[in-house]
């Protein structure tokens, strides 16, 4: 059983390898999914909102506004 069993996620690769298998719920049309312990992106952009994300999630959102800046990446906190 995979540690996605029960679990909503996010790959662009393995959306239909998960359907098709029955390991989880893939979903479409986001870049990441927050499933509270397991949080999952859906490729190397996505990744970089996940992070901007937890940032705001650990810290607040002001301090991930600052990040993003920093990295000169125009990111937006809604997704």
């Amino acid at each position: 059983m995979s540690i996605m069993s029960f679990r909503n996620c996010i790959s662009v690769s393995s959306l239909h390898h998960f359907r098709i298998r029955g390991h989880s719920d893939g979903i479409e049309g986001t870049a990441y999914v927050d499933e509270g312990t397991v949080l999952t992106s859906a490729g190397v952009s996505a990744g970089i909102q996940l992070s901007l994300y937890l940032v705001g999630r650990m810290l607040d959102a002001p301090t991930a506004l600052h990040t993003a800046r920093l990295m000169e990446y125009q990111w937006r906190p809604e997704q």
